[in-house]
């Protein structure tokens, strides 16, 4: 039954019509078109410059990222520039990250090893220092503490 009444038709001329297996998303996006319908049968009651559904759906768009492009435009940088990605790194004291006998291995969840594991090759251990809390790998043939 499309097209029983002027809303029907109006949220069937630009639906946002996205297949999902699941059931609340469909009805999220049905709610978000209605929405848009509603803002715009409000715009052409309370503002004399007719516009179309096309472009107030385009107006509105722009409005809702207007202020993420101005943020993002800010964070841009130069091509020749490379930014680092920031890790964490806990902050220890120096007499106690210095003292070897404090730093032992000890059992904990399955993490990536802080010191060789790579975005390509992910490297798991269930060891950290007792101390730093880092995950290092030990193994027979190979040991990052």
């Amino acid at each position: 039954m499309n097209f029983v009444d002027k809303f029907d038709e109006n949220l069937n001329l630009y639906k946002i019509n996205r297949k999902s297996k699941k059931w609340w998303h469909r009805i999220f996006f049905y709610f978000l078109d209605a929405a848009v319908v509603n803002a715009f049968v409000l715009y052409k009651e309370l503002h004399s410059p007719k516009i179309s559904m096309k472009e107030f759906r385009r107006s509105l768009s722009q409005g809702l990222v207007a202020d993420l492009v101005i943020k993002n435009k800010r964070k841009a940088y130069s091509c020749g520039e490379t930014v680092a990605k920031k890790q964490f790194k806990p902050f220890i004291p120096l007499e106690i990250r210095h003292n070897q006998s404090s730093h032992q291995p000890e059992r904990d969840s399955r993490r990536r090893c802080a010191k060789c594991s790579t975005s390509k090759q992910q490297v798991r251990t269930n060891w950290i220092c007792s101390v730093c809390r880092v995950p290092l790998y030990l193994g027979a043939n190979k040991t990052c503490f």
